[in-house]
């Protein structure tokens, strides 16, 4: 069973939102150890070796620091709404709107994550290749059935 990057960046953002909503210093400290948490599952899927780590774990630096200085904010903002609407008696609609909010957000972070990751040369082995050219398949199929929704 292979799990899509895109399924695992949704996982993410969701430790992240509950890190968000519960301020619970366990959730805390899982999202700030998510980058490890990433790198390992990513190489336990496509085997880093050498320069390949280095480069991997720059690269999920950089989309933490990314994530953690733009989006943070707007997740708190987001958040503040959902208080609200919680706080009185949310209809079906507002809890549809609710998880397209949050989706939107997913597939933001998934948009910054996946290209750099299958397009990086140094990070691709040739046996790796074609199952990260599959990611950004399964990516695609994941943002189409996201825009039907």
């Amino acid at each position: 069973m292979r799990d899509t990057l895109f399924r695992r960046t949704l996982a993410l953002f969701a430790i992240a939102l509950m890190a968000l909503a519960a301020g619970c210093s366990t959730i805390r400290f899982s999202y700030n150890q998510g980058d490890t948490l990433l790198y390992w599952w990513m190489n336990s899927y496509v085997d880093f070796e050498g320069q390949q780590a280095d480069i991997a774990k720059r690269d999920i630096n950089d989309l933490f620091q990314w994530h953690r200085q733009t989006q943070l904010r707007d997740y708190a903002a987001l958040l503040g709404n959902f208080k609200q609407k919680l706080a009185g008696n949310p209809s079906q609609a507002d809890l549809l709107q609710a998880y397209r909010e949050i989706r939107v957000r997913g597939e933001r972070l998934s948009q910054r994550a996946v290209p750099e990751l299958i397009e990086d040369p140094d990070l691709k082995d040739p046996e790796d290749a074609e199952e990260l050219e599959g990611l950004q398949d399964l990516q695609a199929q994941e943002e189409a059935k996201a825009s039907k929704a």
